[in-house]
């Protein structure tokens, strides 16, 4: 899978927004915009809240065609519980020593999905599609599409899969690796280089470099780049090398894709009665 020789004939956004979930806390966000003479960033990665994320979308995307994944759930039918999706790639994380965070609409009394959480202002202010399917084909509109990093890594990087256990590259956590942070940050700058996209290429380059601790800032912009780099290898490659796992009437995830990941996916989702579409 190649990210060179990347353009459009019409100017087309690509952003990733890693969000807090919470109104009170901040994620990160970075947006890039393709045209006829290639690639370039418009926007971050920089520490922003929901309203910050959306008045940045609406300035540097005003008027052209945006695919945002985000890292958020944005379809949440269940009021406790989890959402098909999670239960098939948690049971895959959970595999590898990881874990993922559970949707509800009363989850927490209702901050982070009820009536009145800011994600569904959010996507108001920004007005875009959920309909995943649709980003793998678009030209024009503006859609959301949610991404999961830890998926997503394992898609672009199958090594972690490899050995068996997942990037632990979140400074907030025991179990973080220096080295692990290193070689993802060394990793995304590869694609990001390759795309042509020097500014952030170098960015990362500088966060593999870090002889301390990331913040939790830091490792939320790079959580960007990750749902940036979701976005564009879906909309280069469709699904012949990413894939949606669920549907969008109980919620999914849309990430990379490999041979090996999705020959994972497969049987459980299967069994769990999950939809997970992708030609590999």
């Amino acid at each position: 899978m190649t990210l060179k020789n990347i353009y459009s004939p019409t100017p087309f956004c690509i952003g990733g927004f890693d969000s807090a979930w919470s109104g009170r806390n901040k994620g990160g966000l970075c947006l890039a915009e393709i045209g006829p003479l290639g690639i370039r960033p418009l926007f971050g990665p920089e520490s922003v809240n929901f309203f910050e994320a959306a008045t940045a979308i609406n300035i540097h995307a005003s008027e052209k065609a945006l695919l945002l994944m985000i890292d958020q759930p944005i379809i949440v039918p269940n009021d406790f519980g989890s959402r098909p999706v999670e239960s098939l790639i948690g049971s895959l994380v959970g595999k590898l020593k990881g874990g993922i965070q559970r949707a509800g609409r009363k989850k927490d009394g209702g901050m982070l999905f009820g009536e009145n959480a800011p994600i569904w202002e959010f996507l108001e202010l920004i007005d875009v599609s959920l309909n995943p399917v649709s980003a793998f084909t678009m030209k024009m509109g503006r859609a959301c599409v949610e991404t999961y990093p830890c998926l997503a890594i394992l898609g672009l990087f199958p090594e972690f899969l490899e050995r068996g256990i997942v990037a632990r590259y979140n400074p907030s956590r025991k179990t973080f690796e220096q080295s692990d942070w290193k070689k993802l940050c060394e990793g995304i700058a590869i694609y990001l280089e390759e795309a042509g996209l020097a500014d952030w290429d170098k960015w990362c380059k500088n966060m593999a470099a870090l002889n301390r601790k990331p913040s939790k800032q830091e490792q939320d912009q790079l959580d960007s780049l990750i749902c940036f780099l979701s976005g564009l290898v879906i909309w280069r490659y469709g699904l012949n090398a990413g894939m949606i796992v669920g549907d969008t009437e109980r919620g999914y995830i849309s990430s990379p894709a490999n041979t090996q990941l999705v020959n994972l996916l497969r049987p459980s989702a299967a069994s769990k009665g999950v939809s997970l579409v992708c030609n590999l």
